[in-house]
């Protein structure tokens, strides 16, 4: 399914693509989680935890279910009470969260229930002299995990507020007697939060600089640039074009609006695979934006990579990504010589990608080149639109 492009009736359009890290970096990092989740690395950062984080939290849940047995003859039931009254909101964050438009607010109030319900039970256990003290420690390494650091910090902060109210409405007269256990505490909340900066550094640090994208274990921008100069400077040499095939899948927002991001994460997770199981291995695919994908082409014209971005468009069409019909719009570009310039090229098919947007979506468009392939190259594809 291919369009026909003409430069002679285009409208004006938006600036797609004049400047590919500004846009693609914008897809990527936007995304309206708020304070908690700003951008779309720390929501990736919140849902890629989410199964080291469940194995952690079934050990934590087994240790203090053998503390709070072994407790119950000096401090009675009641630390069996919060345990349970905890299990039930831990099950039913790990089943929502699959399905959660914004999770970073499930986990959020999964964390300030059990920061309450520690608080309260050392509120009702005797205050500074309650043995549940230092378990208020357990849901802030958990949000360490979790969150960015400002959000962990506010979450130990709001804690440790929380303990010292809660110990001083327990009694009062034997905080200001004997405050050495809530020092303790303070200190160790303090110290996990200063020691927890450099790793949460690094693994952000890690995450940036990888080439990788988690989500669909395709490419990602990082390293497309300069893979792009390597391609250029040997298809020069070998006097062959290059391709640039861009695309985006079709109304992609109203899946999240309408399923969930978990469900869209998945339809970008089965796109991916599709892909790879219709492209060939030379073909290098990348993750540029939130749902927007870009094929490199070496040794491509623009016939071909028509012929590919069609072959592609069907593979996603007929895989129905997550169980839904989902479907995606082309644009191809392509040169050869000295117009292998990114930039350029990018621009091309961009502005095609846009028209096939405005044509109805779910086609391939293309800009035929100026100069580099002959004239019947853009004629024959004229005739096979029609």
């Amino acid at each position: 399914m291919t369009t026909k492009d003409s430069l002679a009736t285009r409208q004006p359009s938006e600036p797609r693509g004049v400047r590919l890290v500004d846009r693609t970096q914008a897809g990527q990092d936007r995304y309206d989680g708020g304070w908690l989740c700003p951008t779309q690395a720390d929501r990736a950062r919140l849902t890629d935890m989410s199964p080291a984080v469940r194995r952690a939290r079934l050990l934590v849940a087994l240790l203090l279910g053998v503390g709070v047995l072994v407790l119950v003859p000096w401090v009675g039931w009641w630390p069996v009470v919060v345990v349970a009254v905890a299990a039930g909101p831990l099950v039913a964050t790990d089943r929502l969260l699959a399905r959660a438009q914004r999770p970073e607010r499930l986990v959020a109030g999964s964390l300030a229930l059990h920061v309450t319900l520690i608080v309260v039970g050392v509120g009702l256990s005797g205050g500074v002299g309650s043995p549940a003290l230092p378990w208020v420690a357990i849901p802030i390494v958990v949000a360490a995990a979790r969150f960015r650091l400002p959000v962990f910090v506010a979450i130990a902060a709001l804690s440790t507020g929380g303990l010292v109210l809660a110990t001083v409405l327990a009694s009062a007269s034997a905080l200001i007697r004997d405050p050495a256990d809530l020092i303790g505490v303070v200190v160790l909340i303090g110290a996990l939060a200063a020691s927890q900066r450099p790793l949460l550094d690094a693994e952000i640090r890690s995450r940036r600089e990888a080439v990788l994208d988690p989500l669909t274990g395709l490419l990602n921008r990082k390293g497309l640039e300069r893979r792009f100069l390597e391609v250029a400077e040997q298809a020069r040499l070998g006097g062959q074009p290059v391709a640039l095939v861009v695309f985006d899948l079709d109304k992609f927002k109203q899946v999240n609006d309408a399923h969930g991001h978990a469900r869209g994460d998945a339809v970008l997770r089965d796109v991916a695979s599709a892909l790879r199981e219709a492209l060939r291995s030379f073909e290098l695919l990348y993750r540029i934006g939130g749902e927007e994908l870009l094929l490199v082409l070496p040794g491509a014209g623009l016939t071909v990579g028509c012929e590919i971005a069609e072959r592609a468009r069907r593979a996603i069409e007929r895989s129905e990504p997550a169980g839904l019909h989902v479907t995606a719009s082309f644009g191809v570009g392509a040169a050869s010589g000295e117009g292998l310039e990114f930039a350029p090229m990018f621009e091309a098919a961009d502005r095609s990608l846009y028209e096939a947007k405005l044509a109805g979506r779910n086609r391939v468009s293309f800009e035929p080149p100026v100069d580099d392939e002959p004239a019947v190259l853009g004629d024959r594809l004229v005739a096979a639109a029609l």
